[in-house]
């Protein structure tokens, strides 16, 4: 059972870092075709913010469940 709960805490962790990946480096997370449209580049910052509030709302919840 322990192993279990690390393995979904890393997975979570992990949810973490790769958004936050996409908020400081949007530009390199963008497809090669992609990456001189500025709209692209934005909707993927947006997307990092999000995977980062979902990895942190699992943790909580984790925690809290």
């Amino acid at each position: 059972m322990i192993t279990y709960e690390f393995a979904k805490m890393v997975a979570f962790v992990l949810m973490i870092i790769i958004g936050l990946a996409m908020v400081i480096m949007p530009k390199q997370c963008t497809q090669k075709e992609y990456r001189e449209d500025p709209y692209q580049v934005a909707k993927i910052r947006r997307s990092g913010f999000v995977t980062m509030g979902c990895g942190v709302v699992m943790i909580i919840l984790n925690i809290l469940i």
